[in-house]
């Protein structure tokens, strides 16, 4: 198991590659987040957690929900 913790910013950032599970947890606020094969464009067709948990096959990037400075700790297996 990895963990690290990441600060967001409104750019997209890829945590899973569809054959990980991984646990994120936001410091404050939410985190924004979308399954996507490639870079998410259009960052309104998401989702908003405090904390939540993906498995296989997702490919799950995570932004800011704020546009700027969540921090979030991510596990992952």
């Amino acid at each position: 198991m990895t963990t690290e913790r990441i600060t967001l910013t409104a750019d997209p950032v890829q945590i899973t590659d569809g054959t990980q599970t991984a646990y994120v947890l936001a410091d404050d606020g939410v985190f924004r987040f979308a399954d996507s094969d490639s870079k998410p464009t259009d960052l309104t067709l998401s989702g908003a957690k405090a904390e939540a948990t993906f498995s296989e096959p997702f490919v799950i990037w995570i932004w800011a929900g704020s546009g700027f400075g969540t921090t979030v700790t991510v596990l992952k297996r």
